[in-house]
């Protein structure tokens, strides 16, 4: 999991950002516009429930990076609740990402959240 922009220009919905998701287990893909970074936890809900609905079990490990928006109490209360444990890298190699860097080659040229 992992939040891409801002983008060089806003879409027609006013989205600047994107959170790219990828289900090791299953395969799922989605990729969820946001006007702005703290949507992510509204979005994760969207895919979560998602991959239940399409496989009949939660998620157990969530991967993502240091970002603050992964870190919230909220964020993490979630997670809690639905008894998924939260992976964090520190580092941008693809093979740490799982396969988002194999599903979206162009995955780290756009990635502003490493600094």
């Amino acid at each position: 999991m992992d939040i891409k922009g801002p983008m060089d220009m806003m879409s027609i919905g006013k989205y600047l950002y994107f959170l790219i998701l990828v289900d090791d287990y299953s395969g799922l893909t989605g990729a969820y516009p946001m006007q702005k970074k703290s949507d992510a936890l509204k979005c994760y809900r969207g895919f979560a429930g998602h991959a239940w609905n399409q496989t009949g079990k939660r998620i157990d490990y969530l991967r993502c990076d240091k970002a603050k928006e992964f870190l919230s109490s909220e964020f993490n209360e979630y997670l809690c609740t639905q008894g998924t444990v939260l992976q964090r890298n520190y580092g941008q190699h693809s093979w740490i990402d799982g396969d988002c860097g194999k599903k979206y080659p162009h995955y780290h040229e756009y990635d502003a959240l490493y600094a």
